[in-house]
């Protein structure tokens, strides 16, 4: 929810200016999950369990580029996706 994702961003302090955290319809979200290749489940206590991904998108919504590689190790092929866009 709207709310959930306010205190992510909150609790992680995410710069409003850098990111943006969406929620889309319940009716859509297993459609845009499987367009993201984002994998997920409910848990019994109302959480959910989901696989992480960063996904760049172009002005129009398109994938650019995507990585499931967190961490300290950075993934080259999205970095140098990442650079190209910001050209």
């Amino acid at each position: 929810t709207p709310t959930v994702l306010m205190s992510v961003a909150s609790k992680r302090k995410l710069d409003p200016s850098r990111w943006t955290l969406a929620s889309p319809e319940q009716a859509d979200v297993r459609k845009i999950a499987g367009v993201l290749g984002i994998r997920y489940r409910a848990l019994a206590n109302g959480d959910f369990n989901h696989t992480s991904a960063l996904v760049l998108l172009d002005m129009e919504g398109r994938i650019l580029a995507s990585t499931e590689q967190m961490g300290s190790r950075i993934d080259p092929e999205f970095l140098a996706a990442v650079r190209k866009a910001l050209e």
